[in-house]
């Protein structure tokens, strides 16, 4: 056996200690996957080249799965969230299936949605496949939302996913809000309402 002088055997152990430390408290906590650059609106300020008909194919359910696999013996699963952005995340038709393989692995997840595609049927499908927490997009009241979001009828739909969301126990869910110019003063009173909804 190869014995180290002291001075090298404690500078390895305190280097062990350190390395220890330091995988302790750079845990991976959040993962997000973009899993589209396709979406359903054409939001004014978006900055991303997300578009309905996207040049660059969706990244394939079995090759993102793969991947998380190759993570998952350095991670704990109940303790890494996987936030599905976009693109809008409702454009992919497998992502219950994906939310339950990810269920399954013992990882929460959550998603970004701007809510267009959002039906009860929708939500009640994801909730089974496991989805945990949401986030909605609301970029003012119903004329400023409609206006930066390039869609009539994009704030009622928010709003439904909103509805649907703050009715639904042990779901962690919040609004975003893109601040600007048109929306600034309308912000107290989208807060008002919003705690109206609950």
């Amino acid at each position: 056996m190869l014995s180290l002088p002291f001075k090298k055997y404690a500078a390895l152990q305190l280097f062990r200690a350190h390395k220890a430390i330091a995988h302790k408290t750079h845990q991976l906590n959040y993962l997000f996957w973009e899993c589209t650059l396709r979406c359903n609106i054409n939001c004014l300020h978006c900055g991303s080249d997300c578009t309905k008909d996207a040049q660059t194919a969706d990244m394939p359910a079995e090759e993102f799965l793969r991947a998380i696999d190759s993570i998952t013996p350095h991670v704990n699963p109940n303790k890494t969230i996987i936030a599905i952005t976009g693109g809008e995340p409702l454009m992919r038709k497998d992502l219950a299936e994906i939310g339950t393989k990810l269920h399954k692995r013992g990882y929460p997840w959550g998603m970004v949605t701007n809510g267009w595609a959002m039906t009860p049927d929708t939500f009640n499908t994801l909730l089974a496949s496991g989805l945990r927490s949401i986030t909605i997009s609301l970029d003012g009241l119903e004329k400023s939302h409609d206006y930066f979001r390039g869609r009539k009828n994009s704030f009622c739909r928010a709003l439904g996913t909103i509805r649907m969301a703050a009715s639904t126990k042990d779901l962690m869910y919040d609004v975003m809000t893109c601040a600007n110019q048109q929306n600034l003063s309308e912000l107290v009173q989208m807060k008002d309402m919003l705690i109206g909804i609950g």
